[in-house]
C-alpha cells in the first residue's frame, strides 16, 4: 500500500508543494495530522520530529547537488562551443498541455524547449519489446509440468538468428 504524501507546513495555512515541504506518512498518522503543522503535531515526540526535519534538509542538499551538476554540465558544453539551449520542466509541461500531448517519456521529449515545428500528436507511440530466451532451460513445460517445447542449443538456424 503506498504511503500518502503530507505537507510538513500545511497548504491550508500557506504551505507549498515544494519537495522541501513534503514528507511520507503512514495512513493513521496522515489522518491524525490533518491540517496541523508537523511541529505542533509532533510536539510530544521530539525525536521523530528531529528525524523528519533532518530528512528535509538532506533532500534539499541532494537537490542542490543535482542542480549544481546540471549547471556545471551546461557551462562546460557552452565553453566547448556546443550549441545548447536549456528549458525548465514548467516549459515542457506548458508545451505538452498546449499541444494536447499525453505525458509519456517518448512524447515528453518532443515538448522540451521551443516547439514551433510540433503541430500536435497524430499517432500513438510505437512500443517495441524484445524477447530473448535469456535462460539456460532447454525445455519449456506445460501447466502441469510435462514437456511442451525442447529448445535448440544454438540461436542460429541457417545463418538466421532467433
Amino acid at each position: 500500500m503506498p504511503l500518502p504524501v503530507k505537507h510538513i507546513h500545511p497548504k491550508a495555512v500557506g504551505g507549498s508543494n515544494r519537495v522541501s515541504n513534503l514528507a511520507l506518512a503512514c495512513g493513521p498518522c496522515s489522518s491524525k495530522k490533518g491540517a496541523h503543522d508537523v511541529k505542533a503535531f509532533l510536539s510530544k515526540d521530539l525525536v521523530r520530529l528531529a528525524k523528519i526535519l533532518a530528512q528535509v534538509k538532506r533532500l534539499l542538499k541532494d537537490a542542490g547537488v543535482v542542480n549544481a551538476t546540471g549547471c556545471a554540465l551546461v557551462g562546460a558544453l557552452k565553453a566547448a562551443g556546443m550549441p545548447i539551449k536549456v528549458a525548465s520542466g514548467r516549459r515542457t509541461k506548458f508545451n505538452r498541455t498546449q499541444l494536447g500531448i499525453p505525458k509519456t517519456y517518448a512524447l515528453g521529449a518532443v515538448c522540451v524547449g521551443e516547439v514551433s515545428a510540433v503541430t500536435g500528436r497524430r499517432q500513438s507511440t510505437l512500443k517495441i519489446k524484445c524477447f530473448g530466451r535469456c535462460n539456460y532451460q532447454r525445455t519449456q513445460l506445460k501447466k502441469y509440468g510435462s514437456p511442451r517445447v525442447f529448445l535448440m542449443r544454438t540461436k542460429r538456424v541457417n545463418g538466421f538468428g532467433t
